[in-house]
């Protein structure tokens, strides 16, 4: 077991998920101000919403800081706006 995890980021699947994340990353910067703008409206509407609120709600009272359980950034709107700039 030891062994495959020692050997999990060398070779082809790092190679892969690095270059799937350079090109998701390129689409992202190739994108229009008028879609750019949208996003924007996009995740303003969501976190109005009640679904939004609950997960606050839920995130700020978490016993832990285990990210599997609780993700900071359920919908992944952080991360796209930090692509973006």
């Amino acid at each position: 077991m030891i062994e495959l995890h020692e050997n999990v980021y060398k070779g082809k699947p790092a190679i892969k998920c690095a270059t799937g994340i350079i090109n998701n990353v390129n689409k992202i910067h190739k994108y229009s101000e008028a879609k750019i703008n949208d996003l924007k409206e996009q995740e303003k509407a969501w976190k109005e919403t009640e679904e939004y609120k609950t997960w606050e709600k839920d995130y700020a009272e978490r016993e832990d800081d285990d990210v599997f359980r609780y993700d900071p950034d359920p919908k992944g709107w952080e991360i796209l706006n930090s692509a973006l700039n």
